[in-house]
């Protein structure tokens, strides 16, 4: 199935696989909203609340580096390497992504 398929598609589990990426500017978040996947998202997607933290289950080599704004909010709240701020996150091709949801 997916070879048969053109784009960018990223999975976000445990529920949502081959979510297609429509702009080549979008971040993860937006990906997300954009097919209804709810990601926690207070600050409104500028990167200084954390709540649409994920885990990165594949693909994070493929990512790049965490931008300035991301990895100072890392650095503060101590991340692990595999949690990314969907909000900051380009998304690529293969990606998979586990959505933490809040309790």
């Amino acid at each position: 199935m997916k070879g048969t398929k053109s784009g960018i598609y990223i999975t976000f589990l445990p529920d949502h696989p081959d979510v297609p990426v429509s702009h080549k500017d979008e971040t993860v978040l937006e990906v997300a909203l954009r097919a209804g996947i709810k990601i926690s998202h207070t600050c409104g997607g500028n990167g200084t609340c954390g709540t649409c933290l994920v885990h990165v289950r594949k693909g994070l080599s493929d990512v790049g580096p965490r931008n300035e704004i991301e990895s100072e909010m890392a650095e503060d709240r101590k991340f692990l390497d595999e949690e990314r701020l969907a909000c900051q996150t380009p998304p690529i091709q293969g990606l998979e992504v586990e959505i933490r949801l809040k309790e």
